[in-house]
């Protein structure tokens, strides 16, 4: 094991990787035979920053995060490509407002585009090429449960069309 431990508290790196080698990687985990976690990253008294933060201004055609799994798994097995586990314990005091979001997506286009472009929140693709059992596809499941108001999804679009809505009796399931 190796412990590495900054000397000084005026804001350098604990490690810092240099490589200017354009087609080696920077850091490489080989862990193929490990059960435990490969990253594990505890930053309990992290309050303003954030726990992991890719830069990537010169990107064309790759991404910022890319993970790639080959699932070849047969038996009965529940995963999750990427989970997000959010368990509130502090209590919001009286006249105070939290509102903790699960995926936040930002994008803004302020270049002076003469082509197109388009930008998409969310893209989801599926295909199943499977000819035996059942293969079915589910792009977005929703389950809400509790609280005081629930709203499946809103939709606010800058031009404002018919309004639309799908209710019951516990809350709103979709509006246009």
């Amino acid at each position: 094991a190796v412990e590495i431990e900054t000397g000084t508290a005026t804001g350098e790196a604990a490690l810092l990787i240099d490589n200017n080698d354009v087609d080696q990687n920077a850091l490489l985990i080989e862990a193929a035979n490990t059960t435990n976690n490969v990253l594990d990253i505890e930053a309990g008294a992290l309050t303003t920053a954030d726990a992991i933060h890719v830069k990537a201004d010169a990107l064309t055609t790759g991404a910022g995060l890319h993970l790639d799994i080959n699932d070849t798994l047969t038996t009965n097995s529940t995963k999750s490509l990427i989970k997000l586990d959010y368990d509130k314990t502090g209590v919001a005091a009286s006249g105070q407002f939290n509102m903790p979001t699960g995926l936040e997506i930002s994008m803004n286009d302020n270049a002076t585009n003469v082509g197109f472009c388009t930008m998409k929140g969310i893209d989801i693709n599926m295909d199943h090429s499977s000819t035996g059992g059942v293969a079915s596809s589910i792009g977005i499941d929703i389950d809400m449960n509790g609280g005081d108001a629930t709203t499946g999804v809103t939709i606010l679009s800058a031009t404002y069309g018919i309004l639309q809505k799908v209710d019951d009796s516990t809350g709103t399931e979709l509006v246009f």
